[in-house]
């Protein structure tokens, strides 16, 4: 069960819940949920790189630092019901799932009260040697799917589509680092709670600047359901394998090892490798199309398109 707990750490909870059903569907399939989508930017990256550097610290100095930083944000957000969906670079996304116990509201309220803890407690946080990091913050609501594609040599890959994650990240555009950035979808329910937050700053589009040190009622915190439990116990060599395909290969031979602590501490040495970037070509219309239930022909060309890539990549053993 360790294990089993460790690998599915690497995966986000919203995908784990559908693989505990008893038979996913059959590729490519997606899950439509009405969710607040929280965008975290950490600024003072650059910085951070350049002085680890010049002190001789280098990739293990940023990374020890970066990851402190997370722990941090990601410690508030669990606590708030948060689920981190995707890590890129030196920034996040969070979902606040489903939920038959909280109204959208409520998720929206919590996942906003999140953003505004971790600016009032992580803004130019100083870590070791005097480095200062801060982050930015864009909130979106609405209709999200998530959608399940990929297969090839059982890869699987996730995607999340929806207007609110380009609410989010037009927010988080709007902001400067210490700032929560809200989308007229969201200040539109926000404005309207009790005991709500205030407005920092309105711009003319609509998005909205929360005041982050101005007083509002703190709603309470509610976190994830745990998922793995020990009545689950017959279905544990299913869900890893499952699991397993979700995790990228690079990650899994390191976790299969009885060492997998003691690697870890050198995780994070530069190594030469050869790294491609791929452009799918897919427009912002194709992958809203993707996630609407009622075209299944844009999600498969998603999917194809993806299947495509995995087999020339993995053909070339990248």
């Amino acid at each position: 069960m360790k294990f089993l707990t460790t690998l599915a750490s690497f995966v986000p909870g919203i995908i784990l819940d559908q693989l505990t059903d008893d038979e996913p569907p059959e590729l490519p399939f997606r899950k439509a949920y009405k969710t607040v989508v929280v965008f975290c930017d950490v600024s003072g990256f650059t910085k951070l790189s350049e002085f680890m550097a010049r002190s001789g610290k280098g990739a293990e100095g940023v990374s020890r630092n970066l990851n402190k930083y997370f722990q941090m944000m990601v410690k508030i957000i669990s606590s708030g019901g948060g689920d981190v969906l995707k890590f890129a670079g030196d920034a996040m996304i969070v979902l606040w799932p489903e939920d038959e116990a909280d109204s959208i509201e409520t998720r929206l309220q919590r996942a906003t009260q999140c953003a505004v803890f971790i600016q009032q407690q992580l803004d130019q946080a100083t870590l070791e040697d005097s480095v200062q990091l801060s982050v930015k913050i864009g909130i979106g609501v609405g209709m999200v799917s998530v959608i399940h594609i990929g297969g090839t040599h059982k890869r699987m890959e996730y995607l999340a589509v929806g207007d609110p994650l380009i609410q989010a990240f037009h927010a988080e555009h709007h902001a400067v680092p210490g700032q929560v950035m809200v989308s007229p979808q969201v200040w539109q329910l926000l404005k309207n709670l009790p005991g709500g937050f205030t407005a920092a700053h309105k711009f003319e589009d609509g998005y909205v600047s929360i005041d982050v040190h101005a007083p509002f009622e703190p709603i309470r915190q509610r976190r994830l359901k745990p998922f793995l439990n020990d009545d689950e116990n017959d279905h544990f060599p299913l869900l890893e394998q499952r699991i397993k395909g979700y995790v990228p290969n690079s990650v899994l031979p390191m976790l299969l090892r009885e060492s997998y602590e003691d690697d870890m501490k050198w995780a994070n040495e530069t190594r030469r490798c050869a790294v491609m970037f791929v452009n799918l070509g897919l427009e912002e219309h194709n992958m809203l199309a993707a996630g609407d239930v009622r075209q299944r022909d844009a999600m498969l060309q998603v999917h194809n398109v993806l299947v495509g890539v995995q087999k020339a990549v993995y053909h070339y053993e990248g």
